[in-house]
């Protein structure tokens, strides 16, 4: 049996129908408003589905039609009035189908315009043929190697809105590393942060941080939801991070030549990191972007210059306590 695309409409139409008999008495449903919202919602069905339908949905166009037939004959019981009714509607039918096929076009269109701009492209087959069997919602998986170790999955929730058009209601992301006993978590991407795109969801649960429009977004590890999600920080202007102040006080060819400062940012805006190859003596040095820490250096690197200085801060407090315990001993 083929898919009826217009199953769901239907149940919700009869939940609708009955929550009104509840609610107002079974009699209001046979009275003249009730009616000519019936009338458009079957006329409706028409218009969407009439088209390209295949064998049980023309089945079952053809028993809504009489069901329409049945409608017209209580609302207009008059002959003359109802064939007018109905030469006029078919007209009406005829041009709104042309514009509702656009109208479905154009949103298909638009949303693997998305996907593809979100680097979500191997979900465009799969949306196109859920999408024509007319499903209210449903659920996309995606996956890819993004290196020899490394594996992105997303689950891309789609959903029709109000108007009948489909939107990309969220995406979960997980980075899988082989090796790793679990994932590391997982990024919820809904309509908050509809800027990132599936590179970014993968520097970000890489650790790294990323830059959206006029903020900075990196994770808390440490902070998830009920369903695992790790809690996205933003950083605005207003926190302070000045990422072109701080390559400029880098002493370094690619951090002080502006052509090459501007491929940097670009880069560390990416959430990748970037090898400067003329710092100091050492023959270079690699910085990331870390707006929590207003540093383009890795928290790591911070915490392990952090304890070098407190080392040779215990050094020095320790050499002087010897010193200072030496003077004060006796010669026997």
């Amino acid at each position: 049996m083929a898919t009826i695309r217009f199953e769901t409409e239907q149940e919700q139409w009869a939940e609708r129908e009955a929550r009104i008999s509840r609610k107002f008495g079974a009699e209001w449903v046979k009275e003249g408003p009730f009616l000519k919202e019936k009338l458009a919602y079957l006329e409706g069905m028409e218009i969407r589905y009439g088209k390209g339908a295949n064998v049980d949905e023309r089945i079952e166009l053809a028993i809504l039609k009489q069901k329409r037939r049945d409608i017209e004959k209580a609302l207009y019981p008059g002959l003359f009035p109802r064939i007018l009714y109905r030469l006029m509607q078919s007209f009406i039918i005829y041009r709104e189908r042309a514009s509702t096929r656009i109208a479905i076009e154009r949103n298909y269109d638009a949303v693997k315009s998305a996907l593809n701009l979100k680097g979500l492209g191997a979900a465009v087959k799969e949306f196109e043929q859920q999408a024509r069997l007319g499903k209210q919602e449903f659920i996309i998986p995606v996956s890819y190697n993004v290196s020899e170790k490394e594996m992105m999955s997303f689950k891309i929730n789609m959903q029709k809105d109000f108007n009948g058009d489909y939107q990309i209601k969220e995406a979960i992301a997980v980075l899988k590393i082989e090796g790793r006993p679990k994932e590391g978590g997982t990024l919820k991407l809904d309509h908050a942060v509809q800027n990132l795109s599936a590179d970014h969801a993968y520097r970000l649960l890489a650790g790294k941080s990323v830059k959206s429009g006029d903020n900075w977004h990196s994770l808390d590890f440490n902070d998830r939801d009920a369903m695992g999600n790790c809690k996205l920080m933003s950083f605005p202007k207003e926190y302070g991070f000045d990422l072109d102040k701080l390559l400029r006080e880098i002493e370094a060819k690619e951090a002080q030549d502006p052509a090459e400062r501007l491929k940097v940012t670009a880069a560390l805006e990416n959430g990748k990191t970037v090898r400067l190859t003329s710092v100091g003596n050492n023959g270079g040095l690699e910085i990331e972007a870390n707006p929590r820490q207003l540093s383009v250096f890795s928290a790591q690197y911070l915490n392990e210059k952090n304890k070098e200085r407190e080392s040779k801060v215990s050094s020095k407090v320790e050499i002087k306590q010897q010193q200072a315990a030496r003077s004060k001993m006796k010669i026997v």
